[in-house]
C-alpha cells in the first residue's frame, strides 16, 4: 500500500491494530509508525481496563489467544 496522496479522495485508510500483515505483530510500535508513514488516516486500537484501573492495548477481551488464559482483562491486575 502506498501513501494516499489524494488519489482516492473519498477513501480514508484505517490500520487495524496497527498491523501491516506479515511484517509486524499487532500493536507493535514499529507497525504504528509504518502505518503513519504510509499515509493511513487512522489507527484502530482496543483499549482495555484492568481490575486495578490500568489501561492496556489488546484486541481480545482475554489473553487466551496468546497465553491460554481465559480471564477477562477487567478480572486481572
Amino acid at each position: 500500500m502506498r501513501k494516499n496522496n489524494s488519489i482516492f479522495k473519498e477513501y480514508k485508510l484505517i490500520a487495524h491494530r496497527g498491523i501491516l500483515k506479515g511484517k509486524y505483530n499487532e500493536y507493535d510500535p514499529e507497525s504504528i509508525k509504518a502505518a503513519i508513514n504510509r499515509g493511513y488516516y487512522m489507527l484502530e486500537v482496543n483499549i482495555r481496563e484492568t481490575k486495578n484501573g490500568m489501561l492496556i492495548l489488546n484486541h481480545d477481551k482475554t489473553f487466551a489467544r496468546f497465553y491460554n488464559d481465559p480471564r477477562r482483562m477487567n478480572e486481572m491486575t
